[in-house]
């Protein structure tokens, strides 16, 4: 026989119910889903052990769509840390530290965040000699690669879920670059591998959505090309179902260009590069300008130069240079980082030396928009190996 409990789970249709003298009132059910939707990631989650009607909403893929759909206009700024101690590099507990807070877009010159923290507790690194190499960031989806001396591993995250998932790889001359294409709605990771004899093979797999049993891996596909170039290390940006890096052209060793793979139809393009002062270092970043490609570049005297790929087909780029005149105009030797823009073309700006003061800078009105101070970084001895002004919490699971 069933409980009192069990048979109202059975009779639930998902609705709240409020109950006020001796009158019972039920909010419909699609007026729950649009409250439901509106909620912090958080509060979704734990709402699940209401019922089983509210876990099946939740879970559902029209559900998390519509929570994405909210989640792209509420961006965040986030960052990804990993655990450095300054007698010992190497630390197996919590290797992972992710923060993130909204991003208010509030004018003001001094506005102060608090940040949340995320543990990602099965991200583990397993010799001393690892380190996290890179990171790139998808609808709030990351793509880690964790390197050492005879192995290189890579994982999908979601700080969001706190899931983490490793990526199969038996290779070490090996990168992985995840895009998402938005009309079949996929996540794809591409992959490249070189060979001793430098030759290069390119394929690529589909992230599974929701798959608890099978893996969450499809088969890796050949990607049918032969372009040339030889890849070390950059900036990786999916914008409008492209993703983006930067490499060295195959038979120069001072000239680069741009690869893009069409996440969608699975094609891989060279793009050359702008003709202007831009080197291929640490201080070239690849951001997502008012949605279009953007190669932003950032001297010691604080002059940038902005490239913006105006036509992909017909590789047409503009080229804006100016100086950063406000950061002059705070007398201080400030090495600056480029770690994204805003939809506004804001680009977000930080010190290493100070990771806690983040600078949105308008290139139009060449100034200082906003000064952003983060709090609630309180542990020590931390590496913050990727920022982020345009990240999104997302509850998909894979």
């Amino acid at each position: 026989m069933k409980t009192q409990q069990q048979r109202d789970e059975d009779n639930d249709d998902g609705a709240i119910t409020t109950v006020g003298n001796s009158n019972t009132e039920s909010i419909p059910l699609d007026l729950t889903i649009e409250i439901l939707k509106r909620l912090p990631a958080e509060s979704i989650f734990r709402f699940r052990c209401v019922s089983k009607q509210w876990c099946s909403i939740t879970c559902s893929r029209f559900f998390i769509d519509s929570f994405m759909s909210l989640s792209l206009s509420r961006p965040r700024l986030f960052f990804c840390c990993g655990i450095t101690h300054w007698y010992n590099t190497y630390s197996n507990e919590n290797p992972l530290i992710c923060y993130s807070t909204p991003l208010t877009l509030q004018e003001s010159n001094n506005l102060s965040l608090v940040l949340s923290k995320h543990d990602m507790p099965d991200l583990r690194i397993n010799s001393p000699d690892q380190l996290m190499e890179s990171c790139n960031s998808v609808r709030g989806i990351l793509c880690i690669s964790v390197v050492g001396q005879q192995s290189r591993h890579f994982f999908i995250c979601n700080p969001t879920t706190r899931q983490v998932l490793r990526i199969p790889n038996e290779y070490q001359r090996c990168y992985m670059f995840l895009g998402y294409d938005s009309r079949k709605d996929q996540y794809k990771i591409l992959r490249r591998v070189a060979s001793h004899d430098e030759s290069v093979e390119h394929s690529v797999c589909t992230l599974e959505r929701g798959q608890i049993q099978s893996s969450s891996f499809s088969s890796w596909r050949h990607v049918v090309s032969n372009i040339l170039y030889r890849y070390e290390y950059s900036d990786v940006v999916c914008i409008n179902g492209v993703v983006y890096y930067a490499a060295w052209k195959k038979t120069s060793s001072t000239s680069f260009v741009i690869v893009s793979f069409d996440v969608e139809f699975e094609r891989l393009l060279l793009i050359e590069a702008p003709k202007e002062e831009v080197k291929l270092d640490y201080r070239l970043k690849l951001i997502n300008y008012k949605g279009k490609l953007a190669l932003f570049y950032v001297h010691n005297d604080y002059s940038y130069i902005l490239c913006v790929l105006d036509d992909i087909k017909k590789q047409i780029w503009l080229t804006k240079t100016g100086v950063l005149s406000s950061f002059c105009d705070l007398s201080r030797n400030l090495i600056v980082e480029t770690c994204g823009t805003t939809d506004a073309g804001e680009i977000c700006v930080v010190s290493p030396s100070n990771a806690s003061e983040l600078f949105f800078y308008d290139l139009e009105k060449n100034s200082v928009r906003r000064r952003v101070t983060v709090e609630g970084i309180t542990e020590e001895f931390r590496r913050c190996f990727f920022r982020s002004c345009d990240h999104v919490d997302n509850i998909v699971s894979f």
